[in-house]
């Protein structure tokens, strides 16, 4: 690639990156006059069937394709008619023609088959011979994203038509570094895509060794007698602005144990609020475990702490590691164990009174270490492949920004 040379007046408007060997001013269109549009039709998730005919559906646009620019291959299949459906071109571009934010609605991307069945709430745009669809669902997820998100109409359900879309001014370059830009951008989906298979393996490796680790410790102890203290936290009142206003407390809810370690928190409460609700202190190297709405979830305080209710804070006993707690926490058998224990009703839950009865396994501490030595190890390993994934993220989001204007 190259830099941009402000200096050369034969460059006239380029974008601040260009690949090497091309200097040509780009051209600016209106997006009417280089695509022609359409609309996917009626296909919902009660017509998808494992025969049939391959199709795409707009919710897609935001869970399965929501991080790529091309789709080569579908999964999902109807039975339905084809001749009452829109078929598929390959090179025409996808864009949602309703959501639930503004941001999110550019989630375009081009779809690189024909013959695949196009559901409704969709966009279809597809470029003449002068555009590569490639180029621009690159395009609209980076520089026109914000423009996409600024013509979209409605607040709780966004809407986005070709009445919307015809406002927008699209600059490209020739049909030959187009398809140099799509493919440097393509190669580097594809290598975040590798990436996230190198952490979901490690991930399902880590797993399977804890579990296996643990098969070969025998029942030994109930674990009411490897805690000090275990008790559920509280919610100090949300309509008293005192309870929360300059509340400097860390108060941990459920998308705060999202991994092994809790060092802060998304929200704080004040002392006024710790004092008028059945919150506590909960001190760091306790074990937190989730028992109501999403059981399970478990993470290690390094911080005091307090949590809301259907959290139970746990300050293990000189007999268990905290890591050891955790670790067992996370096996498939301890997950089976408070299944079978889960309270039904309004809401599940799990009853300390009854998480207390499980038995746990418990060797020497020497084995506790090295088991969370172990498994340490791993954590160590996918920390670091997750950097490589988020600056991976970062290159793409910059060059989806400065290669394109």
């Amino acid at each position: 690639m190259s830099n941009k040379n402000s200096k050369d007046k034969k460059v006239a408007n380029v974008p601040n990156l260009r690949m090497l060997s091309f200097s040509q001013p780009w051209r600016r269109n209106p997006l009417k006059s280089i695509v022609s549009f359409s609309k996917g039709s009626g296909i919902s998730k009660g017509d998808l069937s494992e025969q049939g005919r391959n199709c795409i559906l707009y919710g897609q646009l935001y869970t399965d394709y929501s991080n790529v620019t091309q789709v080569n291959q579908t999964t999902l299949k109807t039975s339905l008619n084809q001749s009452d459906l829109v078929i598929s071109l390959a090179g025409q571009v996808l864009i949602p023609a309703s959501g639930e934010t503004h941001e999110d609605i550019s989630n375009s991307v081009v779809i690189n088959v024909s013959g695949v069945l196009i559901g409704g709430d969709i966009n279809i745009l597809t470029p003449k011979q002068e555009i590569l669809g490639s180029f621009l669902a690159c395009c609209f997820r980076g520089v026109r994203k914000k423009q996409i998100a600024s013509l979209a109409q409605g607040d709780s359900v966004v809407h986005l038509n070709s009445n919307n879309l015809n406002k927008l001014i699209i600059d490209y370059p020739s049909i030959d570094e187009q398809a140099r830009i799509t493919t440097f951008i393509r190669l580097l989906e594809a290598r975040i895509e590798v990436q996230n298979k190198i952490i979901n393996n490690l991930l399902s490796l880590k797993k399977t060794i804890n579990n296996v680790l643990f098969e070969a410790y025998s029942p030994s102890i109930i674990f009411k007698e490897c805690y000090l203290k275990a008790k559920e936290g509280g919610t100090p009142d949300t309509n008293n602005k005192l309870f929360y206003e300059h509340g400097t407390i860390p108060f941990a809810k459920i998308d705060d144990l999202s991994g092994k370690y809790i060092a802060s928190t998304k929200s704080y409460i004040s002392e006024k609020g710790l004092v008028k609700s059945s919150a506590w202190l909960i001190p760091a190297q306790s074990v937190l475990l989730s028992n109501g709405a999403t059981i399970g979830e478990c993470s290690i305080t390094q911080c005091v702490l307090c949590t809301k209710q259907g959290i139970v804070g746990i300050i293990p006993s000189e007999i268990i590691t905290s890591d050891f707690m955790y670790y067992f926490f996370k096996t498939n058998k301890f997950r089976k164990l408070i299944v079978r224990i889960t309270t039904r009703g309004t809401m599940e839950t799990a009853y300390i009174k009854d998480i207390e009865k499980i038995r746990i396994p418990l060797p020497k501490k020497d084995e506790q270490i090295r088991h969370a030595k172990i498994m340490n190890s791993f954590e160590h390993k996918i920390d670091n492949e997750k950097r490589i994934l988020e600056h991976l993220l970062t290159q793409k989001k910059f060059f989806l920004n400065n290669l394109f204007i």
